[in-house]
């Protein structure tokens, strides 16, 4: 018997998977993160765990996400910068 396989859409990218998690967080209650808090989202995505971080460092630099706290005071921190539009 032939197997049939059934797709509901595209594979989910790494962008999709931080920014619902980021929503996730908000709708939470949360307001601040780190890569720590988004476990298993590169693997969902077929990447590397790694990834996740270097895309919270492009967000910020390119102005969506801001930096929470001071440098070398544990793991980096970020919020999402007012007016970026990125939870809409």
């Amino acid at each position: 018997m032939p197997t049939t396989t059934v797709t509901t859409g595209p594979p989910t990218t790494l962008a999709d998977a931080v920014r619902d998690r980021i929503l996730e967080l908000h709708s939470q209650g949360v307001r601040t993160f780190t890569a720590g808090d988004f476990p298993g989202a590169a693997r969902r995505t077929g990447r590397p765990d790694t990834w996740v971080a270097d895309h919270l460092l492009v967000l910020e630099g390119i102005g969506v996400l801001r930096r929470v706290g001071r440098a070398g005071a544990g793991p980096r921190t970020w919020t999402v910068s007012p007016g970026s539009e990125y939870l809409r």
